[in-house]
């Protein structure tokens, strides 16, 4: 198990299948398909597909609720409850390079979202290429980050 920036990653047999699971702040990427967090109880998060709300999809699964630096064991995944398309590596590591890059942003508020994106967006591939919003979108939400990160008086300068 390794954690990066926030994000908890485990390497787990689920089914006699190795498999890794990562909880990227309130999503879960898993098996190629994304999850988003519903509710948690008793010590369990409980996730559903991205594509249940527009009811496409019935997958859901179920994880611990991992505190920084505990593994993320998958109680219930795609073999026990199963989706209604099929899975998307590419599309997981758009998602998972998205909010890679607005931690970035925040990171480092004196380098312009541009150059960001050129730096970080030249090691990508097409295929994960086509699963990005446009760049202008990317660098607007490179921006909201930084602002959310701003201390709170600091906020209420810039909005006058």
């Amino acid at each position: 198990m390794y954690t990066i920036g926030g994000t908890y990653y485990l390497l787990h047999e689920l089914r006699n299948k190795i498999t890794m699971a990562e909880i990227n702040g309130k999503k879960l990427f898993l098996d190629g398909y994304i999850y988003l967090r519903s509710h948690s109880r008793n010590g369990r998060v409980y996730w559903d597909c991205q594509k249940v709300w527009q009811k496409e999809c019935k997958g859901r699964a179920v994880t611990n609720d991992p505190q920084e630096g505990e593994p993320v064991i998958v109680h219930k995944g795609p073999a026990e409850s199963p989706h209604q398309h099929a899975p998307n590596q590419e599309e997981v590591r758009a998602a998972a390079l998205t909010q890679n890059l607005k931690w970035k942003a925040a990171a480092n508020p004196g380098q312009p979202p541009a150059q960001i994106l050129r730096t970080e967006l030249s090691q990508v591939g097409p295929d994960v290429l086509s699963q990005l919003p446009e760049c202008e979108a990317l660098a607007k939400a490179m921006r909201r980050e930084r602002r959310r990160n701003l201390p709170t008086n600091l906020r209420s300068l810039l909005q006058h």
